[in-house]
């Protein structure tokens, strides 16, 4: 396809692929003035791609894909300071190793793009195209960059980690919840098989649990607060139905 370097002669450029080019270009001088700096294998780099990914609520077909891009990159890409970790496959492979098409494929390359973990290192003619040493090392390449993801390993790790943590504390306190509505709807219950009819004071306690449950929290802290108001009905309950022992 002789033509086919004219689909990126107008390649977008926008705030995230203009930062995430100036983190490479500081990487590599990193790396250019210190030779022993580490930098993660290519195992490491895939890991927590796809974890920070998966946090920042990339969907499945762009996690997918990181695998893909990976598929043509190997460890000596990683390993050797020297080299920058780029792949070449084309856009048709791609979309093809996908199932998808190819107007999907570069939406779902933007999206990596966006997200900080991929960038271009194009050829003139924006074609894509590499070769290797016979000793696998990559002597020359234009295409898909994978080094944003070393650039920003530490930090992506870090985020990674948070996200993690944010998660597990929602998953707790979402457990909390649940058990307080069932808690709670089985305090109800039982008061109106003892009472027959609810009072107004029953009635006004309900409806602040039907506010609670129509609340829809976003992130631990609103959802520590809706556990925390949860927490104080159920009591409230308790006490509206044994007022004796709340003396």
């Amino acid at each position: 396809m002789p033509n086919s370097h004219r689909a990126y002669a107008n390649r977008r450029v926008t705030a995230a692929s203009l930062q995430t080019d100036r983190t490479v270009a500081a990487y590599r001088t990193d790396h250019q003035d210190r030779s022993g700096m580490s930098r993660p294998s290519r195992i490491q780099a895939l890991q927590v791609a796809k974890r920070y990914a998966s946090a920042i609520g990339l969907k499945a077909a762009k996690i997918a894909l990181i695998d893909q891009l990976f598929a043509f990159s190997k460890a000596i890409d990683w390993s050797d300071a020297e080299i920058i970790p780029l792949v070449w496959p084309s856009n048709e492979v791609l979309a093809r190793r996908l199932g998808i098409k190819v107007s999907t494929l570069k939406y779902h390359l933007a999206g990596l793009v966006e997200a900080g973990l991929i960038c271009y290192s194009d050829h003139p003619t924006y074609q894509r195209r590499g070769r290797r040493s016979e000793d696998g090392r990559i002597v020359e390449a234009y295409g898909i960059n994978l080094s944003p993801i070393a650039a920003r390993y530490c930090e992506l790790l870090e985020l990674s980690d948070a996200a993690d943590f944010e998660a597990g504390k929602c998953k707790r306190l979402s457990n909390s919840r649940t058990l307080l509505r069932r808690g709670i709807a089985a305090i109800i219950e039982a008061a109106r098989r003892e009472l027959g009819s609810l009072d107004e004071d029953w009635n006004l306690l309900l409806a602040r649990l039907d506010r609670l449950r129509e609340r829809r929290a976003q992130g631990s802290v609103e959802l520590a607060h809706v556990v925390d108001a949860l927490d104080l009905s159920d009591r409230l309950l308790l006490a509206q139905r044994h007022p004796a022992d709340d003396v």
